[in-house]
């Protein structure tokens, strides 16, 4: 009888043990999937490279279980081993990291080779530093003004706008690629160039050199842009287009 009982004792450690003598593996398929996340992503398989990181702190937290189970256990060897692989997972996700976000600004942006600008297309010039500018601003035009400067690196601008009486509010660019319409830097260049418009009741300045970025595309490569001026009412929420211009950009390298 005692031999029986010692024999299932020694098989249900056996079954508890089954992690612990195999933590090993754990690090392995961890450092697997740190090695395929970034892949995952960079070739927009979002779906994959989910599922890869849940996976990813999952055996995290095993291991670290694992780890205070043999330290109780004072398994010496196999917590230090636990804790080497926890520690070795993260280092190598944070460095392939490091390396995806190095690599990956370093590539071109083709969209402004892959966007020329139309043969015979007109296209205005942002203005250069602090070139002067003539504006009326007295109250008696009635016409409304946008006008863009180059910051101190391509694909940085700032922006101005004289407008007529406007309703309380807030008014933002929208930029668009003109031969096949596409929308720039849509969920940055809004918050970037939005001014605040309140108790604006003749024309004037609503903008004054105010800054945005548009990212796609390289530093030389031009393309034309749709500049749109657009206001937001404060009371009703209604957004209206004031003005458009079409002017030659170019991207941000970053």
């Amino acid at each position: 009888m005692e031999n029986v009982n010692e024999n299932r004792l020694k098989q249900e450690c056996r079954k508890k043990n089954f992690f612990v003598k195999f933590w090993w593996v754990f690090p392995i398929v961890n450092l697997i999937c740190a090695l395929l996340i970034i892949p995952a992503a960079n070739h927009k398989l979002w779906g994959l490279s989910s599922a890869l990181f849940i996976v990813f702190i999952v055996l995290l937290v095993i291991q670290g279980i694992i780890f205070i189970y043999c330290l109780c256990k004072k398994e010496w060897w196999r917590s230090v081993g636990a804790a080497i692989g926890v520690l070795v997972c993260f280092i190598a996700f944070y460095f392939i990291s490091f390396i995806y976000l190095i690599t990956s600004s370093l590539q071109p942006d083709p969209f402004g080779k892959e966007h020329p600008i139309p043969e015979g297309m007109e296209c205005e010039i942002p203005l250069e530093g602090n070139a002067p500018v003539e504006v009326s601003v007295d109250g008696i035009s009635e016409k409304a003004y946008l006008l863009l400067w180059n910051d101190f690196q391509g694909g940085l601008y700032q922006y101005s706008f004289y407008y007529p009486e406007l309703p309380d509010g807030e008014v933002f660019l929208r930029c668009f690629e003109v031969t096949e319409n596409i929308e720039l830097s849509p969920s940055r260049l809004r918050k970037a160039s939005t001014v605040k418009v309140i108790g604006h009741n003749g024309f004037g300045s609503i903008a004054d050199k105010q800054h945005f970025t548009i990212y796609e595309g390289d530093w030389g490569d031009y393309y034309a842009a749709r500049i749109e001026v657009w206001h937001k009412n404060a009371r009703t929420g209604e957004e209206t287009k004031l003005l458009e211009k079409i002017y030659r950009v170019e991207g941000w390298m970053r």
